[in-house]
């Protein structure tokens, strides 16, 4: 049990209570901006930010700071006077008895402030444990390469477990869970089998998945043997991606950020790269790229389409292509976007190959360049103060594409 004695208490979205007994997160505030009580309730525990002398149950020194508790919390607050909304904390008033909460898991969950980092395998634990009881007590391992957009961890043998990693991926978790079951079964490799979905709850925000574990590790140039073999398995997936009806999926927006729309979007962000960049790569010519992206417009009938087909998203088996994975970017428009693992893994024969087997047209293959150019200048400008190695390898990307230009212009 904490025991905690407040000189406010004030109910916020962003500050929370969840079922275990530590301090989980501090966060600076001023209890000025925080005003009185204000006397809001969510709906299954009790929300609160608070100046708090605190002792915890394993005896270390109390410490005032603001904080952020999760339960159970055993709290005295200050006698309440009328004021803004019929409540106001009254600091002279001696504080009333102590009042024991243990929230339970909530349908809402309002803290807004979390980090990749929070999301550890004890979280996952118990999120399984108060939504999926049936599945308590197994394992929870995060997967080495969880990827960025979200954070995977592999739940007993049999189950992966993926929470987007921040709000502006909890579209795309959303439609993963919508739209996977409709993909699944009509494509030539496994993709994420939704098994369960979860709800917001023990201080996670957003909803989050449960899915059949598929046997795999990341493409890379180790995993994969045959490369002209690998970029015909991954043509031939994406060709049968595309025969799909498109039919009600979803169009270009933010929640894959407009992969499958016109390059135009990006073209601000596409001219700031140009200037930043002026001097480390041939700002001239990938210029060009970007125009003549812009100037083959799409005009063909929207399909489905993966956004990210990266080899961060590809798994091998046995050296062959075996599962796709991670549909947070999938829509339906466009498929230019899935074109661009050509400069950025593929390259000589195996390049070829992809490009023969791919079925679009000549246009389509400009506007992956464009997306290709755009992506890697952004990631360039990134790495090139603290991350040489990466900004080598985002450089030589840039000259596949820009040599691709050249050749096929």
């Amino acid at each position: 049990m904490i025991n905690c004695s407040f000189s406010r208490v004030f109910a916020a979205g962003s500050f929370f209570l969840v079922g275990a007994a530590q301090v989980i997160r501090r966060e600076r505030v001023s209890l000025s901006d925080l005003g009185g009580w204000s006397g809001r309730r969510v709906p299954g525990r009790v929300i609160v930010a608070l100046d708090a002398v605190i002792a915890d149950q394993r005896g270390r020194a109390p410490r005032r700071e603001p904080a952020v508790l999760v339960g159970p919390v055993r709290i005295s607050v200050p006698a309440l006077g009328r004021g803004a909304r019929g409540h106001k904390t009254d600091t002279t008033a001696a504080p009333g008895p102590p009042v024991t909460l243990w929230p339970p898991v909530a349908h809402r969950c309002d803290n807004r402030f979390v980090r990749k980092a929070d999301i550890t395998g004890g979280l996952v634990s118990r999120l399984i444990a108060t939504q999926f009881p049936q599945w308590a007590g197994l394992p929870v391992t995060p997967v080495d390469a969880g990827g960025w957009d979200n954070a995977t961890f592999r739940l007993g043998e049999e189950m992966s477990v993926r929470l987007p990693s921040a709000v502006d991926y909890v579209p795309g978790a959303r439609k993963e869970q919508r739209w996977l079951p409709v993909l699944a079964g009509r494509l030539p490799l496994p993709i994420p089998e939704l098994i369960a979905v979860g709800e917001p709850g023990c201080g996670f925000p957003w909803p989050w998945s449960v899915c059949r574990w598929l046997d795999g590790v990341p493409v890379t140039e180790q995993t994969v043997r045959d490369l002209p073999q690998f970029a015909a398995d991954l043509a031939g997936f994406l060709a049968a991606l595309y025969r799909i009806g498109p039919a009600g999926g979803p169009p270009p927006g933010p929640h894959n950020f407009f992969r499958g729309g016109p390059l135009a979007v990006y073209d601000g962000e596409t001219q700031e790269a140009l200037s930043a960049l002026n001097g480390y790569i041939d700002t001239a010519l990938a210029a060009e790229v970007w125009q003549a992206a812009l100037d083959a417009p799409w005009t063909g009938r929207p399909v489905w389409f993966h956004g990210d087909a990266q080899p961060g998203n590809l798994l091998a088996r046995d050296g062959r292509l075996c599962a796709v994975i991670d549909f947070g970017t999938c829509g339906v428009g466009d498929p230019a976007c899935d074109t661009t693992i050509a400069w950025t893994f593929l390259s000589g024969h195996s390049s070829r190959v992809f490009t023969e087997r791919l079925p679009v047209d000549r246009a389509t293959w400009t506007r992956g360049r464009g997306w290709a150019i755009w992506k890697a200048m952004k990631v360039l400008i990134g790495a090139l103060d603290d991350d040489p190695e990466d900004a080598a390898f985002t450089s030589h990307v840039i000259d596949n594409i820009l040599a691709d230009h050249r050749a096929n212009p």
